[in-house]
């Protein structure tokens, strides 16, 4: 199932993210969890919503096979992934993935 309506741009996770984080990357984290519209999420992912489908959409389950489009990128801008760039959308579940994108996948709505 597509997932198009919803895109979050997850920006980084706390707790054992953190552990691993540079001290040049958790200044980048905090500048971006500072900008305007960036929600923390319970868990501790920092996104951002740049385009949402209704509330009542549905959305995927832990099994649910999921397209999406993303583009990956380093702090100094530097893509490192990006499925526009490969033309095709990926297609992977939520518990196939680490566990941002999985937090992040479960909050986005057809």
């Amino acid at each position: 199932r597509g997932l198009g309506l919803l895109a979050l741009l997850a920006l980084g996770a706390a707790g054992a993210a953190r552990a691993q984080t540079t001290p040049e990357g958790q200044l980048w984290l905090e500048a971006k969890a500072g900008e305007p519209g960036v929600i923390k999420h319970p868990e501790g992912l920092y996104y951002k919503i740049i385009h949402s489908g209704p509330k009542q959409g549905r959305s995927p389950g832990p099994g649910d096979k999921t397209r999406c489009h993303y583009v990956g990128k380093l702090i100094d801008g530097t893509v490192f992934d990006s499925t526009y760039d490969r033309g095709r959308t990926a297609l992977f579940a939520p518990n196939q993935v680490i566990k941002g994108w999985k937090i992040a996948m479960q909050e986005m709505r057809e």
